[in-house]
């Protein structure tokens, strides 16, 4: 090997090495705010505030997730924000997937104007529409109920675009070969176009599914004090543990910090389970 080819092959090494080392200080940069949160959380009562960053725990107390647990009834937050979760995911990516495969697969006059329609929905923050949402609801008749948490936003210009960009590696051949053997627009959708979109269905399932278990301003502004339609999230606003008589005492902290890391549990798992379907339907999508 000359000089040229070691000082190339150095040069590549040296590239290699300094990308590994960016990518390494990201993902630190990522998971540490989320291990300082579960190191706090496995605190014991008696343990001793230090002055410096702890990065492991003094000792390991799990019975900290079965108080939290119990004391901020997480069970019943747990239930609505799965029914609120669930049901919106489910709505939305059926609305989604119909709206997609017509503006796609569909010939009709104006079809572009109405794509970019709803893509100029895309540049209005969705605070701007709190006001209008919150008026509506009230109009209904829904204020305070579970059917305000999901109501808004079952359109989701996102979805859409997000299903339309993956559609146009859907055959026209596959559709027109299904109608030829008599299936309907519904047939044609759900069991012919719908398994060829699992992809990009599963991408929207997880981010539409993560979005709404963390979602905590609307359901704050819409049941207001109806405690009893409380998500995951606002139960965690109420949960305010006091350990002999201060609430703000360092074991009260380390409840907290279990309350908070029971709430990821469904993201992660949901997560995990689509993680394949999720990956590829960024990729063939176009958001990567």
């Amino acid at each position: 090997m000359n000089k040229e080819e070691k000082s190339l092959t150095f040069g590549r090494r040296l590239r290699f090495g300094v990308t590994v080392a960016v990518l390494l200080l990201f993902v630190i940069l990522q998971i540490l705010p989320f291990w300082l949160s579960l190191v706090q959380s496995l605190q014991p009562r008696d343990f001793v505030v230090m002055n410096t960053i702890e990065f492991w725990p003094q000792s390991f107390s799990i019975g900290n997730y079965v108080i939290a647990w119990r004391d901020a009834d997480l069970e019943l937050g747990y239930l609505w924000s799965l029914i609120y979760s669930s049901f919106f995911t489910a709505v939305t990516a059926v609305i989604c997937l119909i709206t997609a495969y017509v503006l796609e697969k569909k010939e009709f006059k104006g079809r572009n104007f109405v794509f970019m329609f709803f893509m100029s929905a895309l540049m209005v923050p969705g605070e701007i529409l709190l006001i209008t949402n919150y008026l509506l609801i009230t109009e209904l008749g829904l204020l305070k109920s579970p059917f305000a948490v999901v109501m808004p936003g079952l359109v989701s210009v996102f979805g859409i675009f997000l299903m339309k960009q993956f559609m146009h590696s859907v055959p026209d051949s596959v559709i027109e070969s299904s109608r030829l053997d008599g299936a309907n627009e519904f047939v044609i959708i759900f069991r012919i176009v719908f398994p060829l979109a699992m992809p990009a269905v599963a991408t929207y399932c997880i981010m539409t599914f993560t979005a709404q278990w963390n979602e905590y301003l609307w359901p704050q502004l819409v049941l207001s004090d109806n405690e009893s339609f409380y998500n995951v999230q606002l139960r965690l606003l109420l949960y305010r543990p006091i350990i002999d008589g201060n609430i703000s005492h360092p074991y009260a902290y380390a409840l907290r910090m279990a309350a908070t890391m029971l709430t990821l549990i469904p993201v992660l798992v949901v997560y995990f389970i689509f993680q394949k379907h999720f990956t590829e339907g960024i990729s063939i999508s176009g958001l990567k």
